[in-house]
């Protein structure tokens, strides 16, 4: 009964591991990057990390990206939507769910100023 137990208990453990793991891997995939930057962008981090953002720069989920004065910047997203902000903007990505049969996407953003357009 001993050994069952601790099998039992190593199992779960490995499992809750496991999941763990997984988790922290998808939450780290890039959902879009940026295409084309002109002037100050920046990326904030959702840890609050800042990153130069320049040509390539990838965004996640929760990052924000914030476009200076006279600036631009246009991300592309994993599903090819395009979202161009202008001088002045600040967009949270709040979330983006790509689901490549296109039942299941769904997306969310916070502008807290400036332009946005998406096509």
């Amino acid at each position: 009964m001993t050994r069952l137990f601790h099998f039992v208990i190593v199992a779960t453990v490995f499992t809750v591991l496991s999941v763990a793991s997984a988790s922290v891997t998808l939450a780290q995939e890039s959902v879009g990057s940026i295409t084309e930057a002109e002037g100050e962008v920046v990326v904030i981090r959702a840890g609050g990390d800042e990153a130069a953002g320049g040509v390539g720069t990838p965004v996640y989920q929760n990052d924000s990206v914030f476009v200076g004065p006279g600036g631009l910047a246009t991300v592309t997203f994993v599903d090819q939507t395009v979202l161009t902000l202008g001088a002045d903007s600040m967009l949270t990505i709040d979330m983006l769910v790509y689901d490549p049969a296109g039942q299941n996407s769904s997306a969310s953003f916070d502008l807290a100023g400036g332009l946005m357009g998406l096509v």
